[in-house]
């Protein structure tokens, strides 16, 4: 149960850094704004991975 709920948090943290990196290179924002939710990103499939390989 505790691996599906880190599971479940890696994929609604994915979502919501991809709709971040999405508005942020809408809006022409600053580079740093994207290299956060990239961050974000990579970190998510990273987890996403390790819970599903683990």
């Amino acid at each position: 149960m505790r691996s599906l709920s880190r599971l479940m948090t890696a994929i609604i943290m994915l979502v919501f850094a991809l709709v971040w990196v999405g508005m942020v290179s809408s809006v022409g924002a600053p580079w740093f704004f994207s290299l956060f939710g990239v961050l974000f990103v990579i970190l998510a499939i990273f987890i996403i991975l390790k819970e599903l390989f683990s």
